[in-house]
């Protein structure tokens, strides 16, 4: 193995401008290399700049796990079967060795990456490839926007998904040799000035022709379907969710370093309250795996017209060819309350469902997919 290998490895939850970011490190020298995996239309057009042996390892890895890209859940390779984790840790061996030998200064992208780290940080020990961190944030808000128009999924349920692929990426890339945090709507308003912040951080060198033709070419507004900002105090937001991000902007300000003794008191409290908040993330994930199934068990049937509830209640639906079922109530939305009292859920359960039912319109579920529609694509 070529000790001198490197890698930049982006880190930074769906929709978070990780694409564009990626593709800028085309112009300090980081090859991207030829098995990328291509654009969708109107989700990511100019492509995703994600290697698709490393996303298919990924996914492997997360399917075992019984997870997919959008788990609340915390991913424990604990899971993995002494058998499975061989075999992925081959897979991810080959990987490795084989980019390393092609490309003395290769980039990797893919979110899954932030709930993965500590099974590749592993494999780059094993490997002695030296790995960079290259955190990417985006205001919270715009990401729940943007997962709002693509997948459908409620804001909070975005706001803590934000929160676990950025503190999973904090925790446990301490061990890359050199990281930087860098703000996606910062790049966007002056990209000559944050890629040489990065290049300054992570060693690396800008080639003015590939900056001109990365600002020519690839960035255009177009690229930022959600403009950032927001009023938190207007908006159904965590103050822990606000918190960590505003402590993350300081960094990518070079307000604060990972080094300084006040972002290590601040951050120390936010994984205090991380750790909190945890478990009732995993037990909203176990409801929602149940929704799923349900769902899934509705859409390999050929001939369901209702959905049967508990105390004679019955939801009317039609299952068309797009991923989503329409659920019509032949009854009230105070009789579907009323059939929550009779079951008597917990207060979570309660809280989880309720961001699910709108009364009094009708109501409307998601099938949510076990991936995204780039995984699709693989």
């Amino acid at each position: 193995m070529n000790n001198k290998a490197k890698m930049i490895v982006t880190l930074g939850m769906h929709r978070s401008g990780t694409s564009a970011i990626t593709r800028g490190l085309e112009v300090l020298g980081v090859n991207l290399g030829d098995r990328l995996m291509a654009g969708v239309q109107n989700i990511n057009d100019k492509g995703f700049f994600e290697d698709v042996d490393l996303v298919n390892i990924n996914i492997r890895i997360m399917e075992e796990m019984g997870l997919a890209w959008d788990s609340l859940e915390e991913a424990q390779l604990t899971r993995l079967s002494e058998e499975k984790r061989a075999q992925f840790n081959r897979a991810a061996d080959e990987f490795l060795v084989t980019r390393s030998r092609q490309f003395p200064k290769y980039g990797i992208k893919d979110p899954r990456l932030c709930r993965l780290l500590p099974f590749w940080e592993d494999a780059f020990r094993r490997n002695r490839v030296e790995a960079k961190g290259l955190i990417a944030i985006r205001n919270p808000l715009s990401v729940a926007a943007s997962l709002s128009r693509r997948d459908g999924f409620h804001p909070v349920k975005s706001h803590y998904l934000w929160l676990r692929h950025v503190l999973e990426s904090l925790r446990d890339s301490e061990w890359m040799r050199e990281r930087t945090v860098v703000d996606y709507d910062q790049l966007m308003v002056d990209p000559v000035a944050q890629l040489n912040r990065i290049s300054q951080q992570l060693g690396l060198t800008v080639n003015k022709k590939e900056l001109e033709r990365y600002q020519s070419q690839f960035l255009d507004d177009g690229l930022r379907h959600f403009a950032p900002g927001g009023n938190w105090d207007s908006t159904e937001i965590s103050s822990l969710v606000t918190t960590t991000y505003d402590l993350l902007r300081a960094l990518t300000a070079d307000e604060l370093t990972f080094d300084d003794e006040e972002f290590r008191r601040r951050i120390e409290d936010v994984f205090r309250q991380y750790r909190d908040v945890s478990s009732l993330l995993d037990y909203c994930a176990t409801l929602e795996k149940g929704s799923r199934a349900s769902l899934a068990g509705l859409y390999s049937s050929k001939t369901p017209t209702k959905l049967f509830l508990e105390h004679g209640e019955t939801l009317q639906f039609s299952i068309p060819s797009t991923n989503q079922a329409n659920l019509t109530p032949l009854s009230s939305a105070e009789r579907i309350n009323q059939w929550l009292e009779l079951r008597a859920p917990s207060k979570a359960e309660l809280d989880f469902i309720a961001r699910r039912v709108s009364a009094p319109e009708p109501v409307s579920y998601t099938h949510l997919r076990a991936h995204e529609t780039k995984a699709n694509l693989v």
